[in-house]
């Protein structure tokens, strides 16, 4: 897989933008209230993963009236007509990325090569109990979901495991050891997400640290010799790590409840 690179900046050469908006002039505009839009090309002649940057817009007067998932749902259309390897938008807005989810998650419901996965995937979530592991089981999507998606949809890998925990849970039936399992799951993956995949080993630890740059960025972590046990008092960090775990697993909860809910009124 290339690397994605562009041999330019659009964003600092207005000539070589390709603009997408309500406007014949950029007065009053900022380049970085645009969205930038990247579209790995895999074209014959061209260096494969060599990326197209683009820049999309609604301005203000225009926004939550619908133009936004318009021109998201067109460059999903450029995407898979022009047979680029993939579509990535850097940095979205939560608003952004929440329409963006939405219509993905459409799109993979009627995508059939993932269905069987998919049910496999909800079904071993609905039959096991998973408050009785002691290790974490992975529910993500296999290898060769990611890959049909990618080639068929232009979905990059990241935002297609966004859109598969959505997937799994319109795909539940809403009782309570079925949702038990399924805030596990999300719980397991912001967990690694945030700490790392062994963050549950006891010889494992973060701490906080007195430090001159961003607290909220900084920290250690150490791991005990032959398994010895620590002899720090980490009882107060490890309730407050745990408590912002929390937080993120709620959120995301909240999220994805939301995207369902668009998706499939139906859902609770």
């Amino acid at each position: 897989m290339g690397t994605k690179h562009h041999s330019s900046d659009p964003v600092s050469d207005p000539k070589k933008r390709r603009r997408v908006g309500f406007s014949q002039i950029d007065a009053g505009i900022e380049a970085n209230d645009c969205i930038k839009i990247y579209l790995g090309s895999l074209n014959l002649g061209l260096v494969a993963g060599v990326a197209s940057s683009n820049l999309i817009l609604v301005l203000p007067p225009y926004q939550h009236k619908g133009y936004g998932r318009h021109l998201l749902e067109v460059l999903n259309n450029v995407a898979i007509c022009e047979n680029v390897y993939d579509l990535t938008i850097e940095e979205p807005l939560d608003s952004l990325q929440h329409v963006r989810t939405c219509i993905d998650v459409g799109r993979l419901l009627v995508f059939n090569p993932i269905q069987k996965a998919l049910d496999s995937t909800i079904l071993r979530l609905k039959q096991e109990n998973l408050s009785k592991k002691s290790q974490t089981s992975c529910f993500g999507p296999p290898p060769s979901a990611i890959d049909h998606v990618r080639k068929s949809l232009k979905i990059n890998k990241k935002q297609f495991q966004q859109c598969w925990e959505v997937l799994i849970y319109l795909g539940l039936d809403f009782v309570d050891k079925q949702i038990d399992n399924f805030m596990t799951v999300i719980s397991d993956r912001v967990r690694a997400d945030v700490i790392g995949k062994d963050s549950g080993a006891a010889e494992k630890r973060v701490i906080e640290f007195p430090t001159d740059y961003d607290q909220e960025m900084s920290f250690v972590m150490f791991r005990c010799k032959n398994g010895e046990a620590s002899r720090i008092d980490m009882d107060e960090n490890q309730t407050n790590q745990e408590q912002q775990l929390k937080e993120l697993v709620d959120e995301r909860m909240k999220e994805i409840k939301s995207i369902a809910q668009k998706v499939c009124p139906r859902s609770s």
